[in-house]
């Protein structure tokens, strides 16, 4: 049998949830549909997400979207997505999972969404001088 590439990558977080994501004001109903309305009270739920390439993004090759329940919620910022997308590509991975927090303001006709853990620990990660210590899937 022969051995398969390793497809996504499993970013352990430390509860800082201090990645960013950009662009959630397009995503109202999808994040709602995620996180429940805010128009009574305020909401904050932490789920599972993905960042995904997007190679083929006419805007930006370099773009990752970011996947919650299987609907797009956002984007890295632009800078970081540069750095990690070719060293996801470069691997051959298809997403990198980590725990995201949505939350908005009661009232509020906007949701934020911030992933757990350091983007820095990806570059460190796969840099060529160290072998990747991660959780593959």
């Amino acid at each position: 049998m022969a051995d398969k590439k390793p497809q996504m990558v499993i970013l352990d977080g430390d509860g800082s949830f201090g990645i960013e994501v950009v662009g959630e004001s397009h995503q109202y109903k999808n994040l709602r549909k995620i996180a429940g309305s805010c128009d009574r009270h305020a909401v904050e739920v932490v789920k599972t997400a993905y960042m995904v390439p997007e190679p083929r993004n006419v805007n930006d090759p370099n773009a990752i979207r970011i996947d919650i329940d299987q609907l797009p919620v956002g984007y890295l910022p632009k800078h970081a997505a540069a750095q990690i997308s070719p060293i996801l590509l470069r691997r051959g991975l298809v997403a990198i999972q980590a725990q995201a927090m949505v939350s908005a303001f009661e009232g509020a006709d906007n949701y934020s969404v911030w992933m757990d853990g350091d983007l820095n620990e990806i570059i460190d990660e796969f840099s060529p001088k160290k072998g990747p210590k991660w959780r593959f899937w």
